[in-house]
């Protein structure tokens, strides 16, 4: 038995440079090769985002998401190729675990969705039928009743009514940064119902429910992303059932969108989302990462940079954008068997996280050198200040800080030789006072670097950190 981790990246996000990676590429850097754990082999596959390419690539896969379904039949490829399923001389079945960001989640999910709808990995000798089986994903669930006879020759397990329910799901760990909606059109064109039937008709992605085929899910969000191009596409459960996947977490980040999937220099927020994906799969999982890596490269802060990702997007500034955090349920139309009903859904386990409630009415920093008081207004105004251990058990909308994610931070904090403390706003070193007396002392003294510690400094003390 061997672990699979397929990495897919954000829109126009590739390897090219190291201070810039998303959290895609972070994950698959401290996934071991070999679980110290118990020893078993780790394999990751990493896939660039649509529109990393060329300038026309960029502009093909970044604004219409050209090339997303070949990349989710590259993840498939991959696991015909080297999926092993159980048997007398191997053990049990290869493990597969899939992370995203941005399209990359949405490419995520639709391999997730694909698998689920054939109900297994395709056989290696099958590997040339995978336009097949994509064709049949897009099918209406219906439509797929037709041709699951020929489809399941193809496919080396099934979850499908012949196998009944299945003990060990096909999935073990489905983990996604932000996935938006933004696939086709952007919204903020004003063509969003357009968008969305382009989107339905040339992708067939509708994975907005995680199936019984996957065993945990883990979906970070972004509060703070204002462009109408990028709206959340949460998992939802018809309400009151929420119960029934408790190994599904859904947790809402300070933050726009490349604060939580990574992307910035500045990447403090980021972490945080990383550490926390890290740390639950940790828990619920047997995927094993290098704790020296994390230590020596994540530094997660809730004081560091927020970027406003809006800026330059007119549509938003003219018709600003809010997410909705904690919204409740609201009423849809589905079609089951093509009958159409009204149904009443909410998002699967959503709650916001510690990091949030600790960030939430103090100063912190704004694009990267301004100090601003963060009080969203799509956050509850009884959210809780300063969540961690001592979580109140009624309060059911914070997700609290887990022992592995303070042990984790507790590391990074220690390591002698992470480079990202000196972006730090709450840890980095000050520079130091001019001495007094003379021009030259009051030139330092207005100088933008004393500007900078006297506003590091006053931040400091409202978030009762010592000198630096």
């Amino acid at each position: 038995m061997k672990r699979i981790v397929i990495c897919y990246d954000g829109t126009w996000n590739a390897v090219t440079n190291p201070e810039t990676v998303t959290n895609v590429v972070r994950v698959g850097q401290a996934v071991r090769k070999v679980s110290a754990r118990d020893g078993t082999p780790q394999v990751v596959y990493y896939n660039a985002g649509v529109g990393s390419g060329g300038p026309i690539d960029r502009l093909l896969g970044g604004v219409f998401g050209v090339g997303l379904r070949n990349n989710v039949k590259r993840g498939l490829a991959f696991l015909a190729l080297n999926w092993q399923p159980e048997s007398e001389d191997t053990g049990p079945a290869d493990e597969i675990y899939i992370f995203g960001f941005s399209r990359g989640a949405y490419s995520a999910r639709a391999l997730a969705g694909v698998i689920g709808a054939i109900g297994g990995i395709p056989k290696q000798q099958y590997f040339d039928r995978l336009e097949e089986i994509w064709d049949y994903y897009r099918l209406d669930p219906e439509a797929r009743k037709a041709r699951r006879e020929a489809i399941r020759e193809y496919i080396h397990v099934s979850i499908s009514e012949e196998a009944g329910a299945r003990k060990v799901p096909l999935i073990k760990c489905l983990g996604v940064w932000d996935t938006v909606g933004s696939y086709g059109i952007p919204e903020g064109l004003g063509l969003g119902a357009l968008a969305r039937k382009i989107t339905s008709w040339t992708r067939g992605f509708h994975d907005n429910r995680i199936g019984a085929h996957i065993e945990v899910g883990l979906h970070a969000m972004a509060i703070d992303e204002r462009r109408r191009a990028f709206p959340p596409t949460a998992w939802i459960i018809e309400k009151g059932r929420s119960a029934e996947r408790r190994d599904v977490e859904q947790v809402w980040f300070a933050g726009t969108h490349s604060n939580i999937g990574g992307g910035y220099e500045r990447s403090g927020l980021a972490d945080l989302a990383l550490i926390w994906m890290i740390a639950r799969v940790s828990d619920l999982t047997g995927l094993d990462f290098d704790q020296d890596y994390v230590a020596e490269h994540f530094w997660p802060c809730a004081a560091c940079s927020l970027y406003h990702s809006d800026r330059g997007w007119l549509v938003t500034s003219l018709r600003p954008f809010l997410r909705q955090v904690l919204k409740g349920s609201e009423l849809v139309t589905v079609a089951p068997g093509g009958e159409r009903r009204k149904v009443e859904v909410e998002t699967l386990n959503e709650k916001v996280h510690w990091s949030v409630t600790e960030r939430y009415g103090r100063l912190a920093i704004v694009d990267g050198s301004r100090n601003r008081v963060y009080s969203p207004s799509n956050l509850p105004k009884d959210l809780p200040r300063d969540v961690e251990f001592d979580l109140p058990a009624l309060e059911r909308r914070i997700a609290p800080k887990t022992r592995r994610e303070a042990e984790l931070i507790e590391l990074c904090r220690k390591s002698g030789r992470n480079p990202r403390v000196k972006d730090c706003a709450l840890f980095c070193k000050l520079p130091q006072a001019p001495a007094s007396g003379g021009v030259a002392a009051l030139q330092r003294a207005l100088s933008a670097a004393a500007r900078r510690a006297r506003r590091l400094e006053r931040l400091r003390r409202i978030w009762q950190v010592g000198p630096g």
